[in-house]
């Protein structure tokens, strides 16, 4: 995964519909733009470190950003 890659989330990582969310997407239909690659912030349960990558979601607003581990995002279509 890089800089400019279009992104979603694995299969295997989403979490189930909610009947009563009609305002964002279901997460099966979310893509997102790596925006960049940061530190780690927040260890996991585990103990293992992987740094997160900062993702601009498509259907958040401009300018929001979401950090996400890499372990649950597959690339949908890789930037050049």
């Amino acid at each position: 995964m890089k800089v400019g890659d279009l992104v979603k989330l694995s299969s295997e990582y989403r979490s189930k519909p909610m009947i009563t969310d009609k305002i964002q997407p279901q997460q099966e239909d979310w893509r997102g733009i790596v925006l960049r690659q940061a530190p780690l912030i927040g260890g996991l349960m585990d103990g293992e470190e992987e740094d997160e990558w900062v993702i601009h979601w498509l259907h958040h607003p401009v300018g929001e950003e979401c950090f996400e581990y890499g372990y649950y995002l597959e690339v949908v279509s890789a930037s050049r």
